[in-house]
């Protein structure tokens, strides 16, 4: 990949994850407006709640499907992607009825779906990024966000019912998750679980052995990517969970209009996720690419450098957020999410 291309990647991928995050911006901002901080709450604490959950049984699949040197099906990938999209399922389930929230049970599956079609969607990409067909991410990405925002502003003009416009959010996200999956089929064929050859013996016998082979080998490979995205899965899985620890605290101890003004401020300081999200779907591949040409020590010296300039020059904007972001959540939202600094 040349250096134009590289930056033009990183425009387009840069564009689409700000697209996206604005998005979500958008909804909490249309929710607070047309419904004011209780709606706003009951959204947020579904988000909170699911989010580490279903990040922490991803292990990092999108991250190993490119950096993985093992060579793995890529239907594997999605057997362990189901295995965990469906483990999300039960333990949201599981920890919704434990906490015994009280949010409604329509809201709360359209979000669920959301999260499941990001999940899926999420893997899909991870071949575009292999392939290194970033500007289709992005214009994805930002195809999802202008959707999204528009389905949900028609639905909340029309009905005035939060949980009809997160249920448009979510046919929205299940088409994304569609495109890409179909852009992520035209990336070159893996194997399947079964082979194709016609030349092998269809026999009973010979197919019986075949099966047990190819279904020994799903076991075996998917024990590879368990073992291999394990720290990854635990790292992100915390880091998510460490996030939504504030919003967990302001829910324990206050009510849903707190959480509702929490999520509000929060929203202001996104901008270092949205840099670090576009910058590490651009440099994986060269990262991997280096790792195999100059070795680790050439890698380490690499992401340090990178590291430290993205840290210095995000500082700022950490700063900023501190002295200004009070005055603006009041004209943002509305006088009921005005919080001290």
């Amino acid at each position: 990949m040349t250096a134009k291309s590289t930056s033009s990647s990183f425009v387009l991928v840069t564009i689409g994850n700000v697209a996206v995050a604005s998005a979500q911006w958008y909804l909490v901002w249309l929710f607070a407006r047309q419904s004011g901080p209780s709606a706003v709450g009951d959204y947020s604490a579904l988000i909170a709640l699911m989010t580490p959950v279903f990040i922490s049984a991803q292990l990092g699949l999108r991250n190993l499907y490119i950096t993985l040197r093992k060579k793995v099906r890529w239907s594997t990938y999605l057997f362990v992607r189901s295995c965990g999209v469906a483990f999300s399922v039960a333990v949201v389930i599981g920890l919704l009825g434990l906490l015994g929230h009280s949010s409604t049970p329509s809201l709360f599956l359209a979000i669920l779906f959301i999260k499941i079609s990001d999940s899926f969607a999420d893997l899909f990409c991870a071949r575009l990024q292999q392939a290194e067909r970033l500007p289709e991410i992005g214009i994805v990405q930002l195809l999802n966000a202008i959707l999204t925002a528009g389905v949900t502003t028609i639905i909340m003009l029309n009905t005035t019912s939060v949980v009809s416009a997160v249920w448009g959010a979510a046919v929205v996200a299940a088409i994304a998750s569609a495109s890409t999956a179909v852009l992520a089929g035209t990336t070159g064929k893996d194997e399947g679980i079964l082979s194709d050859d016609p030349k092998k013996s269809t026999a009973p016998q010979t197919r019986g052995i075949e099966l047990r082979g190819s279904f020994t080998r799903l076991v075996s490979d998917a024990r590879t990517l368990a073992i291999a995205g394990t720290p990854l899965s635990l790292m992100q899985g915390i880091y998510s969970l460490l996030s939504y620890v504030p919003l967990g605290i302001v829910a324990w101890f206050g009510t849903v209009q707190d959480v509702g003004r929490f999520t509000g401020a929060a929203y202001l300081v996104v901008a270092a996720n949205l840099v670090g999200a576009s910058v590490e779907a651009v440099v994986l591949p060269a990262y991997r690419r280096t790792f195999e040409a100059r070795g680790a020590g050439a890698l380490l010296h690499q992401a340090l450098r990178r590291s430290t300039v993205i840290a210095l020059a995000l500082m700022p904007l950490l700063l900023l957020a501190v002295l200004i972001g009070p005055l603006l959540l009041g004209r943002v939202y509305g006088p009921e999410f005005a919080i001290s600094r």
